[in-house]
């Protein structure tokens, strides 16, 4: 299902290994940030497993680019994915 994103570029995956958010989120959370670091506005999310760990992917590369990312929509019906570019102190 992840394959038609690669028109977008290469995929770097972050976890392997599927991970889940724990109740002690703070190394996860720097492994996130450790991930993300060289994260630019040229670059694009592309989310899906655990809730927690997809908002904290978006919070840090939302800290990293002053608020300006973009991520891939996945439309079932056309079976591709789709940019969204967010800006998230646009008024």
């Amino acid at each position: 299902m992840i394959l038609p994103a690669l028109k977008y570029g290469e995929i770097k995956i972050l976890f392997p290994r599927l991970k889940q958010m724990q109740f002690t989120p703070g190394p996860m959370v720097m492994e996130i940030k450790n991930s993300l670091k060289d994260f630019t506005t040229d670059d694009y999310l592309l989310l899906y497993g655990d809730p927690a760990i997809i908002g904290v992917v978006c919070a840090v590369a939302s800290d990293l680019t002053n608020g300006k990312f973009k991520l891939l929509k996945y439309d079932r019906r056309q079976f591709s994915y789709y940019p969204i570019e967010l800006n998230i102190f646009q008024n």
